[in-house]
């Protein structure tokens, strides 16, 4: 009895340290809903029409800050809450593929300070209502999904089957393209990471204790 106790023990350590350390991936499918601006030209350009398919991969690491690429190279991680009456939590996003507006011309977000690449998702709580999203790609050609309501938006909160909005953006030198999606949470899985160093010696060490206490015990 006491033999199956420690197993059970030990096994449940590593499974909880493998769950506690494993990311996500969510995949989103939709329909292009609403062609919203094309002062750049970039949705015509690139053919696209109201009922087109659209689709979007993000990785996600909740444990993770969040952060923004700037165009010089610095990284900007931002604060959780950053304002007192309307608070911003961050987390860790990163766009894996989906379907992008390329930017024209070069873009217009090339300063040295503005944001190259979005790597972070949020949860907004505000007088106005809920948002959460995930936001990936680059300032001038980014995929933004969304949820806005007066209840609980959180990403971690979102299930297989959600329905969300999402925003597909993309900038010229001079005007910007928008087009707006309704999507689908069409899939969500996980990623185990590596045992922090921690639990991999305090699981190696009960694995010692169950094998000395068997050689003792023999």
């Amino acid at each position: 009895m006491k033999k199956t106790i420690e197993i059970l023990i030990l096994s449940g350590l590593l499974s909880f340290s493998s769950y506690c350390n494993a990311s996500l991936v969510y995949s989103f499918q939709g329909v292009i809903s609403d062609l919203f601006h094309d002062g750049a030209g970039i949705i015509a350009s690139e053919g696209y029409e109201i009922g087109d398919q659209v689709y979007a991969t993000f990785y996600v690491d909740f444990q993770q800050d969040g952060y923004y690429l700037l165009n010089n190279g610095d990284v900007l991680v931002p604060e959780s809450p950053s304002l007192t009456n309307n608070p911003y939590w961050y987390f860790y996003s990163s766009l894996i593929e989906a379907t992008l507006l390329p930017e024209m011309n070069g873009g217009f977000y090339n300063a040295p300070d503005d944001i190259n690449e979005y790597h972070i998702g949020y949860y907004n709580s505000g007088p106005i209502g809920n948002t959460g999203a995930l936001i990936g790609g680059t300032s001038d050609s980014y995929f933004q999904v969304r949820k806005s309501a007066y209840i609980d938006t959180r990403v971690e909160n979102w299930v297989v089957g959600e329905k969300l909005k999402g925003v597909i953006a993309s900038n010229s030198d001079a005007d910007s393209s928008i087009m707006w999606a309704d999507l689908e949470l069409t899939e969500i899985s996980s990623i185990p990471t590596p045992i922090p160093g921690t639990a991999l010696l305090l699981s190696s060490g009960l694995l010692y204790l169950v094998s000395f206490k068997r050689k003792s015990k023999g």
